[in-house]
């Protein structure tokens, strides 16, 4: 059995990213769906930056873009 962690926060740094995430995602569920068995554990993501950083800045508003819950 193989067993991978994944998290579908974790390209939020370009909408581009993002859709790449969310289809391999949509993959591991179906794996797992397929194989009757637990393949894919999801996990909360922290992401830290300087303030005012432009990665921060992207990450966060892509992630709002997907609805992700984002705390300061």
């Amino acid at each position: 059995m193989v067993h991978v962690e994944f998290s579908v926060a974790s390209n939020f740094e370009n909408p581009n990213y993002t859709s790449l995430s969310d289809e391999a995602h949509a993959g591991w569920i179906r794996l797992q769906a397929e194989s009757r068995q637990t393949v894919l554990t999801e996990t909360p993501v922290l992401e830290a930056g300087l303030l005012g950083s432009a990665m921060v800045a992207s990450s966060r508003a892509a992630g709002s873009r997907k609805g992700a819950l984002i705390r300061c």
